[in-house]
């Protein structure tokens, strides 16, 4: 294989990694038994591969500093889970019962008369599954690495690649969401039958807690996706590229084209009724705005406007759209979709709020060091606040105690308290090692930054999806793919963008 084919090859991994990103839970008759169901996970793996084989064909060098932070990250991550093993409190809830493959190997040792005691098989099984698990959740570091390294100074070949892909990805979604829209909005029997027909192919329904995810998603836009918070996820990194698109293209066609896709996708995040997807866009609209005052250029500042008017145009449609069927106000999508947050009550609040308390309630016990990866589960019920395990928080409690703190536990509601959770304040503050050095890169190179609106806008996706990880640990290679493009515009070469 020559230099060249293998970056060709790399490229095309960066399209699919991300086109694939809404299908996190593909059909169980698809899946390779160990890779999970997470199609672009399996496209990271191949470009994982591919990096190694030019590492040993080809030969690179990994900066000194990239290899001390991986060392010292993925290395502590694995002195938390050695001491959560030794100092696990559960014991008696590690059965093989929950890992019947296990008892097989033990059964088959003991006809040879080798007698390995019970618990240590199982903890030495959890050690190398958390392991392989460290490596897996540390996707968003390799991507960034990816990122930089297969476009080392091609900044311009890296935006080029990332918009077509988020291009098609749209594209895709929109055609999707099409058919989702008109039944959503009228009911139609034959948009649910043909919705009915694909969905059966993008996930299994119904396959966790009894309900989730539906086959259909009643009032809510979803697309693609699981559900439509993931959609929120998702649009958080599309917005900003479907943005740079918009502003950058001269002739009258391709804006218009621009603005007509944007203008759809809006409508799509606005029908999705979800907080995630609205307040997500909402902020990152904001901060769009606010860096008009930083740019001070006419035709950027014309450009934003647009871009407002825009936006406001897709709510309009969407609520005039709504009334038709389900008599909804600004002021009752509003309260639903924004103000709905600040209720302990109303939707998933009281289970985000409670499932926060109890993580907080177990980083205080544990606060160095964590409990460990993949051993959370029962640290977690046992510090739930008193009369708080209730609706989905009792749920998650009673399935993890009928089938094995193994096989069911708790989601992972916020990444910073999950990490705190696992590896301590200490896991945390390595975690966020990478976005405060852009960060602090930023405000180094302010006085040229001033001059590339590119840098703003992938600040304004950096921010926002560091906000979205408040409510969610999906979809991070989201994150990891703008690490590694902020890398490449702050630390390569300083291209200009091809407006052509």
């Amino acid at each position: 294989m020559t230099c060249e084919l293998l970056w060709k090859l790399q490229r095309c991994m960066t399209f699919l990694i991300l086109v694939t990103l809404p299908l996190n839970g593909i059909p169980k008759r698809f899946v390779i038994p160990g890779l999970g169901n997470n199609l672009s996970a399996y496209f990271m793996l191949i470009a994982a591969v591919l990096v190694v084989y030019e590492y040993f064909r080809f030969g690179f060098k990994i900066p000194r500093n990239l290899k001390i932070f991986f060392l010292i990250y993925i290395g502590w991550q694995i002195i938390c889970l050695v001491k959560g093993l030794f100092c696990y409190e559960f014991n008696y809830l590690l059965t093989l019962e929950q890992i019947p493959k296990l008892g097989y190997i033990l059964n088959r040792l003991s006809v040879y008369g080798i007698a390995v005691p019970e618990l240590i098989a199982i903890k030495l099984w959890l050690f190398l599954k958390a392991t392989r698990d460290i490596v897996l959740s540390n996707d968003i570091f390799f991507m960034a690495f990816y990122m930089y390294h297969v476009y080392y100074n091609k900044f311009s070949v890296a935006m080029r690649d990332v918009q077509k892909a988020i291009i098609v990805l749209v594209v895709i979604m929109g055609l999707y969401s099409g058919v989702e829209l008109i039944w959503l909005k009228t009911n139609s029997v034959w948009a649910e039958n043909i919705l009915k027909g694909i969905n059966v192919y993008l996930y299994d329904p119904k396959v966790n807690h009894g309900w989730h995810p539906p086959l259909l998603w009643a009032n809510q836009l979803r697309s693609i996706c699981l559900e439509p918070s993931y959609f929120g996820l998702l649009g958080a990194l599309i917005l900003p590229f479907l943005w740079i698109n918009f502003i950058y293209v001269k002739k009258c066609f391709k804006k218009f084209a621009t603005g007509s896709l944007l203008l759809y996708f809006l409508i799509m995040i606005f029908a999705t009724n979800a907080r995630t997807a609205v307040i997500l866009s909402g902020m990152e609209g904001l901060l769009l705005i606010i860096t008009i005052f930083f740019v001070r250029e006419k035709t950027y500042t014309i450009n934003i406007l647009v871009v407002v008017f825009i936006t406001v145009c897709s709510y309009g449609v969407n609520l005039w759209s709504d009334s038709f069927k389900n008599n909804v106000s600004t002021d009752k999508y509003i309260k639903s979709n924004v103000i709905s947050v600040l209720e302990s009550g109303a939707r998933s609040n009281n289970a985000r709020f409670t499932s926060l308390l109890a993580n907080i309630n177990v980083i205080k016990k544990y606060p160095v060091m964590g409990v460990g990866t993949s051993l959370k589960d029962a640290y977690i019920d046992v510090n739930i606040p008193k009369g708080r395990k209730t609706g989905e928080i009792a749920l998650w409690s009673t399935q993890m105690k009928e089938k094995g703190v193994l096989k069911s536990g708790y989601p992972s509601l916020n990444k910073f308290a999950d990490v705190a959770v696992l590896n301590g304040v200490v896991g945390l503050l390595l975690y966020m090692c990478v976005p405060f050095h852009l960060f602090y890169l930023v405000c180094v190179k302010w006085g040229y930054i001033t001059s590339q609106k590119q840098i703003f806008i992938l600040m304004i996706c950096m921010v926002t999806l560091l906000i979205a990880q408040l409510s969610n640990s999906l979809m991070l290679v989201s994150n990891g793919i703008v690490y590694g493009l902020l890398y490449l515009k702050l630390l390569g070469e300083k291209m200009v963008y091809d407006e052509s």
